[in-house]
């Protein structure tokens, strides 16, 4: 539909010669790949399923792939002034089952790899003395199965809150989003069109003052 009101949502070159870096799975990547790019933006992805200027596999977790894709986008792109950077699906496993293996590597990429993404990209913006802007996706797990998917949630809420007081300071802003439509990969057109308005605001100039915020979609 033409009528959608986040269809005419901020000037076409609102982020132009910006750089922004999604790192995740799922069809929020292709709704907000095609949000940015329609707004100027270079986008370069770390995952699948979304069209964007440069696509990149990086293992989750490993700091020393992480810095190596930054340097790679950095090659052939402007400097990433952008990141967004979502857990991974879910994996249901019920509560009494989990081993530290289990519970590991569901909390390993979902709250460590998040980690990894955002002080790499950190560490870019405030050695060149650049502002720069962090969005985390956060997926609001409840119910059976689901303990390590809610415990890494939690962490990454209180990391963006934590880390965005830190790095406000040199300009760097950090704000998060949280949905259950991130886990269970089912999005309407409703919330993927509050997902596409909220993003663009929270990374633009014009939420230049905003940081350390958890919004929620429904």
């Amino acid at each position: 539909m033409t009528d959608r009101p986040v269809n005419g949502l901020y000037a076409p070159d609102l982020f132009a010669d910006d750089s922004v870096l999604i790192v995740g799975e799922g069809r929020w990547t292709a709704i907000l790949a095609a949000a940015y790019r329609a707004r100027g933006a270079r986008v370069a992805l770390v995952g699948s399923g979304a069209d964007s200027d440069l696509t990149l596999a990086v293992e989750a977790g490993d700091a020393a792939a992480i810095d190596a894709a930054f340097q790679a986008i950095e090659s052939s792109l402007p400097p990433v002034s952008t990141l967004i950077v979502g857990s991974p699906p879910r994996r249901s496993t019920p509560g009494a089952s989990l081993t530290v293996e289990s519970w590991r590597a569901i909390t390993g990429p979902g709250y460590d790899g998040v980690f990894l993404w955002c002080a790499g990209f950190a560490r870019r913006r405030l050695a060149g003395g650049g502002r720069g802007t962090i969005l985390a996706l956060m997926d609001e797990a409840e119910g059976d199965g689901l303990a390590a998917e809610a415990a890494t949630a939690a962490g990454v809420a209180n990391l963006v809150r934590t880390l965005g007081a830190e790095w406000g300071r040199d300009g760097i802003r950090t704000n998060g989003l949280s949905s259950k439509a991130f886990g269970e990969d089912r999005w309407t057109q409703a919330g993927a069109d509050s997902l596409t308005a909220m993003s663009l605001y929270l990374t633009s100039p014009y939420s230049g003052f905003a940081t350390c915020g958890v919004l929620s979609i429904g």
